[in-house]
């Protein structure tokens, strides 16, 4: 039970920021050297950042190094696994290599500047680090740092991944990475058009009598849904305050189609031992994914390689939305 707590204080601190049908392109085997001319100046949130010379050292503070592993790069910094310390994401199981690289960011995303500074990075990637106006300006003295460009949560994946391609010089391995992960969404949305204006809500429930249930129209992972059709429902939009609900307003989540996580089997068995949510339709019929505190980290931290993992686990329930009469 205590460690379920502890990862879930955990989870829920990045959340609250402080077998699929579509077909996965595997990138091209990347060049030799990046392509991208340097020096480079990247405009971000926080300014301009100038990367002299192409990196080699590279600190990734949230989660690039999904990124950065398909063009074959490997980071020498990177952030801590909030669920389960010291291990990959399932989605990163034998496809990102963290060995020699030291976790630099907790899981309540704290940034280690000492240990950033020891590993000497000639770059730093944080361009969705809930935490980084804090962090930066040590962290651009120690060397370019990248931030976030409209801000957290809200540059869409596709966005940060340019991005990253920049400050590489490696936007054309990028752009075909991007590629594979879009045909991947689109194969599923042109299999089930029936989600179409199909509504959805996602909720974590991650303490006894509350779920975060995040509403943020231009949330990085709220555009994925929306290219698979599915909309969040308005009165959820209108109703849920600062991303918090209460177990008593869970009517709320009777929707056509709800992405369920909870923080741990204790909590997961109090929440369906509840009259008010185990009687909701959408429980009912069947119509709701549910995974762990993992997939409420992909939920919150969109990656080239989640985003895949992600919708792969919930394609069967979504068949099932997708096929029942609007």
């Amino acid at each position: 039970m205590r460690r379920h707590l502890a990862g879930a204080l955990a989870v829920m601190a990045l959340i609250a920021g402080c077998g699929g049908t579509g077909t996965t392109t595997e990138p091209s085997a990347p060049p030799a050297a990046p392509t991208g001319a340097f020096p480079v100046t990247i405009t971000h949130a926080l300014g301009a950042t100038t990367i002299p010379a192409a990196p080699t050292r590279v600190v990734a503070l949230s989660y690039e190094q999904d990124l950065l592993s398909q063009v074959g790069m490997q980071v020498v910094g990177h952030n801590e696994n909030a669920v389960t310390p010291g291990a990959p994401y399932p989605w990163e199981e034998g496809k990102v290599d963290l060995a020699g690289s030291e976790v630099v960011v907790d899981a309540a995303q704290n940034v280690n500047l000492e240990a950033v500074a020891a590993l000497a990075p000639d770059l730093i990637l944080a361009t969705n680090l809930s935490t980084i106006e804090q962090f930066y300006p040590q962290l651009s003295r120690i060397a370019p740092t990248v931030a976030y460009t409209a801000g957290w949560n809200k540059d869409s994946w596709q966005e940060s991944a340019t991005t990253v391609g920049k400050a590489l010089g490696r936007e054309a391995d990028i752009a075909t990475v991007v590629a594979g992960v879009e045909q991947h969404v689109a194969g599923i949305a042109a299999e089930l058009p029936g989600l179409a204006g199909k509504t959805y809500a996602s909720a974590y429930y991650y303490e006894p009598g509350r779920f975060v249930v995040p509403t943020d129209p231009d949330a990085t992972i709220v555009r994925v849904y929306n290219q698979l059709g599915l909309e969040i429902d308005p009165t959820v939009s209108s109703s849920v305050q600062n991303r918090l609900l209460s177990a008593e307003q869970s009517g709320l989540l009777d929707v056509d189609y709800l992405q369920l996580s909870s923080a741990g089997p204790d909590l997961r068995s109090q929440l369906f031992a509840d009259p008010l949510f185990s009687s909701l339709g959408v429980v009912r019929d069947g119509r709701y994914s549910e995974t762990d505190e993992s997939g409420g980290v992909a939920a919150n931290y969109p990656t080239v390689l989640n985003i895949p993992w992600s919708l792969d686990q919930q394609v069967d329930v979504l068949r099932k939305v997708a096929a029942e009469a609007g």
